[in-house]
Order: structure tokens, then C-alpha cells, then sequence
């Protein structure tokens, strides 16, 4: 739970401490979003959102790795030389 100073943190520490309902209310949204298990753990799901934002943060990238037509990067930079 993110506060935006001290003082607030102090707030939210007492209310959580006094207030049974709102920890059981907290304690179910913690419990049902950790059952799906943290994103970061799951390899394929945490690279396409990795990529995603790489993409968006270098869009121009894109069109010199060949990456909008499929072509893998490493296909762009290096071929192996042909064996006589």
C-alpha cells in the first residue's frame, strides 16, 4: 500500500490496525491477486510485456531490425559464411 507522506502512513497504519473490516477487505484483494501468481514469473507473459514496452519506448527500432515483418534480429546482423 503506497502513502503520499508520513503522516498518511501513520493514518492508514492505525486504520489498519483498528479496523477488522478493511484489513479482511485487503487481506482478500491480496489473496485473490496473488492466486493468479505475479506476472513476472511467468517467462513468455512477462517478455511480450517487456517487448511491448521496449517497442513503445524505441518505435523506431522497429522498421531497422526488420521486426515488422518477422525477420529476427539476429538474421539482420549476422549469416554465417558458406562452407566450400
Amino acid at each position: 500500500m503506497v502513502t503520499r507522506n508520513e503522516d498518511e502512513y501513520l493514518r492508514l497504519a492505525v486504520r489498519l490496525g483498528t479496523d477488522k473490516c478493511l484489513r479482511e477487505r485487503l487481506r482478500g484483494r491480496i489473496i485473490e491477486r496473488m492466486s493468479a501468481g505475479p506476472g513476472f514469473l511467468n517467462p513468455r507473459q512477462y517478455g511480450r510485456r517487456v517487448s511491448s514496452a521496449l517497442l513503445s519506448i524505441f518505435p523506431d527500432s522497429i522498421s531497422r531490425t526488420g521486426r515488422e515483418t518477422g525477420t529476427p534480429l539476429a538474421s539482420k546482423v549476422w549469416q554465417p559464411a558458406a562452407v566450400p
